[in-house]
């Protein structure tokens, strides 16, 4: 599923993200039709498959913490990734 939005979006700009006017992430840029000058995105759902297909939800979901949580150290599931991708 892709989102069609209008202006192209410029050269180098795949991979970037597509945001709302509250700021949230809504799509990914993929592609830029210079015909029809219009950007392709790639929209959220196909982008958390993915990710829950990798084991990397934990990118995207929301977890509720408090502050006393949020000292406690980074998210295990980030440090797992960090580490795998270390070991590469």
């Amino acid at each position: 599923a892709n989102l069609v939005v209008g202006g192209r979006p410029v050269d180098g700009r795949s991979g970037g993200g597509l945001f709302d006017q509250q700021g949230r992430l809504i799509g990914v840029c993929n592609a830029a039709d210079q015909e029809e000058d219009e950007g392709l995105y790639a929209s959220l759902g196909p982008i958390h498959a993915e990710l829950d297909t990798a084991g990397l939800a934990f990118i995207y979901r929301q977890q509720t913490t408090s502050l006393a949580d949020a000292s406690t150290g980074p998210n295990p599931g980030m440090e797992r990734m960090m580490s795998e991708s270390r070991s590469m």
